[in-house]
């Protein structure tokens, strides 16, 4: 398999676990963002960056193959082990966790007014 291939895989892998939108594997690294472990992201640039450079064949043999099929391999690892479910579902607990601590400080500032101002 070429790198440009791989990196359409790494794509298609990034749309599908983590949601990542853009055109090509360089925007959805950028889209990705902290999804993705700064090691990750640097392997995935890799991938990107090879493949980009197998388009021309001066710059082709320049490729490290043995880094960039070892990057490949940590990325795909990676996003495999990512459960998308499970994301959004962590997620919205997140958000309701938040959401709900935020009521609760709302209310003990509401009790706390009232009491200051003497009517409880």
């Amino acid at each position: 398999m070429d790198y440009l291939e791989k990196s359409e895989e790494l794509s298609a892998l990034l749309h599908s676990r983590l949601g990542a939108r853009g055109s090509g594997l360089d925007a959805r690294i950028r889209r990705a963002g902290r999804a993705l472990p700064g090691h990750v992201r640097r392997d995935a640039a890799m991938v990107a960056e090879a493949a980009r450079m197998q388009s021309s064949p001066k710059l082709a043999r320049l490729v490290d193959e043995e880094a960039t099929r070892k990057a490949y391999r940590r990325v795909v690892e990676h996003l495999e082990a990512v459960d998308p479910v499970e994301r959004r579902k962590s997620a919205f607990i997140g958000i309701l966790a938040s959401s709900a601590f935020s009521l609760l400080v709302v209310a003990i500032l509401f009790v706390a007014a009232l009491r200051w101002r003497g009517f409880v």
